[in-house]
């Protein structure tokens, strides 16, 4: 049923998640830590004002066990589920892509192409590639940033301007990538094809990404680059072109990660990066990485649930589409909601 946005509803909604906000910003300035307020802690208060604000409404329509049964069907909705089980898929990916070194080797592959007088650019594109097969932005700079480093002494390269080039191309491949746990929510909220959302977002991003290497060409020099123990192996890049080419292809993002997994594994094994027994504890661990990202979903499907019913949300878009008279003006709307 579509929603009436018409109805002006009650900024009293709203409240709970500029509460998480409020506290997520002022602890983040005091302590100078982004990660100081755990984000599912956050949530979580945010949860608990919702349900003080719910019970306290001046028409008391529900009762706790009613408000707690809403709770529970927000976070279990089939779109929110799904995406649950997808971000433990993508966690258990990148450990087993790591662990059979299909990391090391996108990355020494790389770095054995990468043309002497290219250094910066080279790095750049090297962390696109990365970050988009893996799928995780922080991934990606773990992963390079030690070697980004290294070039830079090596090479007299401005180390700062290094870790910029690395951290730039992380971002870039994780917001296109197939896999990457903000991309998959994005689609599936929204009812679009991955495939779709990657050409869209490809065209925006591709003037940035002609300017940024323009630039990065300018600030790099010829230098010589050790390449004596840069080890790769084609066989271990193999997830990576399982899950890519499925998804372009337009297979369901479970069926290609799945796919791309058990690809791993079987690589892992075959090459004695780890054993069968010990392939089950590498999985285990993926899922723990990816378990903050996975509750944290559902508990903002119950705070969603608890907004609507407290009339956050149609106020929210009463006021986002109350002038709007034109194409222009609903994406206007849309981009102040996102931001």
């Amino acid at each position: 049923m579509k929603r009436d946005v018409e109805k002006k509803g009650s900024f009293l909604g709203l409240i709970p998640l500029l509460i998480f906000i409020a506290l997520y910003v002022m602890i983040t300035i005091v302590t100078g830590s982004a990660s100081s307020l755990p984000l599912n802690v956050g949530i979580l208060i945010a949860c608990i004002f919702a349900f003080i604000f719910a019970l306290k409404k001046p028409k008391k329509e529900l009762s706790f066990d009613d408000l707690v049964t809403m709770f529970c069907k927000g976070g279990g909705d089939d779109t929110l589920i799904l995406m649950f089980v997808i971000f433990l898929e993508a966690g258990m990916f990148y450990l087993v892509a790591d662990k059979m070194g299909a990391v090391k080797s996108v990355t020494n592959l790389g770095l054995s192409m990468l043309p002497q007088s290219m250094i910066l650019p080279g790095v750049f594109i090297i962390g696109c590639v990365l970050s988009f097969s893996m799928g995780t932005s922080m991934g990606t700079v773990t992963a390079l940033m030690p070697i980004g480093v290294a070039l830079a002494q090596s090479t007299g390269i401005e180390i700062p301007l290094m870790c910029g080039t690395v951290v730039g191309s992380a971002m870039f491949g994780d917001n296109l990538s197939f896999i990457s746990d903000t991309t998959i929510a994005a689609t599936r909220t929204q009812g679009v094809q991955m495939k779709d959302k990657f050409k869209a977002n490809f065209l925006m991003v591709l003037p940035a990404i002609i300017v940024t290497l323009v630039l990065l060409t300018f600030k790099s020099s010829a230098a010589n680059i050790p390449t004596e123990n840069l080890e790769w192996d084609l066989i271990r890049l193999l997830p990576y072109v399982i899950v890519i080419g499925l998804s372009l292809a337009g297979v369901h993002v479970m069926l290609a990660m799945g796919a791309a997994i058990l690809s791993g594994l079987i690589i892992g094994v075959a090459q004695g990066s780890f054993t069968i027994i010990e392939s089950f504890s590498v999985l285990g661990e993926g899922i723990m990485a990816m378990e903050d990202m996975a509750v944290i979903a559902v508990m903002v499907g119950g705070l969603v649930a608890l907004m609507e019913y407290l009339g956050g949300i149609d106020w929210l878009l009463h006021r986002l589409t109350r002038n709007v008279k034109g194409r222009s003006g609903a994406e206007l709307a849309i981009a102040f909601l996102v931001f």
